[in-house]
């Protein structure tokens, strides 16, 4: 597997934000993070450029091959807590309260992956940001990295 570090920063809706992540998910390498934003119980990082009016599909529950965001091209990650976000360090897999997922949206096919093992670190909850980390293994792939998102007014479950 080749790992790709990227490091981007994130000017629009709700502020500015902060990642480097390395790894795959869903078979596909993950590309300069673009997006990272969260809201509502759920953290976002896409490697793709999308605003927050259009996250309105992140969602709990996904079915692989069915896209929920057709129009938009991107591969990345989404951490679901059962409620919202709290500092600490949680596990991403079984019974946890935070749950994992890895995408790969072409507008053609998408592919989800649940977190199979691995932890999420929360340093920071604000109304404005969330600062954190994370090392999570998927189905076909891991993904790591830290970050400092935007606060998004459309993540909500």
């Amino acid at each position: 597997m080749h790992a790709l570090s990227a490091l981007f920063v994130l000017v629009g809706c709700g502020g500015g934000g902060t990642a480097e992540v390395t790894g795959t998910v869903a078979g596909h390498q993950i590309g300069e993070i673009k997006t990272a934003m969260h809201g509502g119980p759920f953290i976002v990082l896409l490697d793709s450029e999308v605003d927050c009016i259009d996250l309105a599909w992140v969602d709990t529950n996904y079915q692989d091959g069915s896209s929920p965001a057709p129009d938009l091209s991107f591969a990345g990650v989404q951490f679901q807590f059962a409620e919202a976000p709290l500092e600490g360090t949680f596990s991403v897999y079984g019974d946890s309260t935070v749950l994992t997922y890895g995408f790969d949206n072409n507008g053609e096919s998408f592919a989800v992956e649940g977190g199979r093992d691995g932890t999420l670190t929360i340093d920071e909850v604000s109304d404005d940001v969330i600062v954190g980390s994370f090392d999570v293994t998927y189905v076909e792939g891991s993904a790591s990295g830290t970050f400092e998102t935007a606060y998004c007014r459309n993540l909500r479950p």
